[in-house]
């Protein structure tokens, strides 16, 4: 039975992969049309304890126990920096999935520390929203976001997969790297703080266009369905990852009992 499911994963494994790319642009679609027909709506799902914020928090959560397990699978096989990468992913998303909810402040009704309500700009039990690092996180999610583009050109792009460097110790990782159909998850996260950090600074701060001025044509809740985007997309990686090794796993025990039944058949034969 178990066979049969993953044979059939296997058949429908184009048509799967073409969807969650299809759903990527259904979604920021129908979030744009919101945000463009529905304004009143589009805020009270970006507000804070509003849909996108929870759904990141509940998303990274569960990509927390499959980043766990594929972590202890990939130890159990001797994958040693295989597994450290998914246990700094599972803590990495722990992390983000405290701080959308803030640590459960707001779900305990729990008073913020005097030390953090001077230095947090919304006055919340997070870090992510202190002054002095408020930028810095923006700054770490373009890394991340450039990471993943670099890891899909390394795997996809052939020039890239014929460097050197990424035939030595790349090679170990590769199996973890992102599917094609993942890339449209961190653009909106890559648009919306390459706004916010260049593009507003340079175009108002710098050279004093009005038009690019935060808050007139992008504003600062639109950062919160752009990050709910992202956290859907590191849910299905992960998802992805864990049915590709499942799969593998499968894939190994049916060759291994072929094999066992190949050499019973030889040893009747013999008799």
């Amino acid at each position: 039975m178990l066979a049969a499911n993953w044979k059939w994963i296997l058949h429908r494994a184009q048509h799967i992969r073409a969807g969650i790319l299809f759903a990527s642009f259904l979604i920021m679609i129908i979030i744009l049309l919101i945000r463009i027909f529905e304004f009143d709506l589009y805020v009270a799902i970006s507000r804070e304890d509003g849909l996108f914020e929870y759904s990141q928090s509940v998303f990274y959560f569960l990509c927390v126990f499959l980043f766990m397990s594929l972590g202890l699978a990939r130890y159990r096989t001797c994958e040693t920096l295989q597994s450290l990468v998914l246990f700094f992913f599972a803590i990495v998303c722990f992390l983000l999935s405290m701080e959308e909810i803030s640590w459960g402040q707001r779900i305990f009704s729990l008073a913020t520390p005097p030390s953090l309500e001077v230095l947090n700009r919304q006055h919340e039990t997070n870090i992510h929203n202190i002054n002095p690092l408020h930028r810095g996180f923006q700054y770490a999610y373009l890394l991340a976001v450039f990471c993943f583009l670099a890891a899909m050109a390394i795997r996809y792009i052939p020039y890239f997969k014929r460097a050197p460097w990424s035939r030595t110790w790349f090679r170990k990782l590769v199996h973890l790297t992102p599917g094609w159909y993942l890339l449209p998850y961190p653009l909106p996260v890559m648009i919306i703080y390459s706004y916010f950090l260049f593009f507003a600074y340079y175009g108002y701060e710098y050279f004093g266009w009005s038009g690019f001025r935060i808050g007139v044509i992008i504003q600062w809740r639109d950062q919160e369905p752009a990050e709910f985007v992202l956290a859907l997309g590191v849910l299905l990686y992960a998802i992805s990852l864990w049915a590709r090794l499942r799969l593998k796993q499968a894939m190994s025990h049916q060759s291994f009992a072929a094999i066992a039944s190949t050499f019973q058949e030889k040893e009747r034969s013999s008799k």
